[in-house]
């Protein structure tokens, strides 16, 4: 699990501990301050919408881009958000490159 530069990977490391994932918890690694190597190395990557998506993407690495948007949000502003994508790396081609989804459907 790559943690994001602005966040504190003992967050992550408590999440994990906290969660119920049996025994795939004790095969986690967190990286932190090494996004570039740990995308590049990956096979696949779910990535929070963002600056991220475009890194994955020139590195070649297969991505889904995930986001979370509270409910007041999406109810209040997404009737005026036109655009077709939400991903940067997929506004910046013009077209859907990664498949984009909000954490509240996966």
């Amino acid at each position: 699990m790559v943690v994001a530069p602005n966040r504190d990977s003992a967050e992550a490391r408590a999440i994990i501990a906290a969660g119920n994932y049996g025994s795939l918890k004790d095969s986690v690694r967190v990286i932190h301050h090494e996004a570039r190597e740990a995308l590049g190395a990956a096979d696949a990557a779910a990535v929070a919408s963002g600056t991220a998506t475009l890194e994955a993407a020139l590195l070649g690495t297969p991505l889904v881009i995930v986001y979370k948007e509270s409910t007041i949000n999406w109810h209040a502003l997404g009737s005026l958000i036109t655009t077709e994508h939400y991903g940067l790396v997929n506004l910046i081609a013009g077209r859907r490159l990664a498949t984009e989804t909000d954490s509240g459907s996966i």
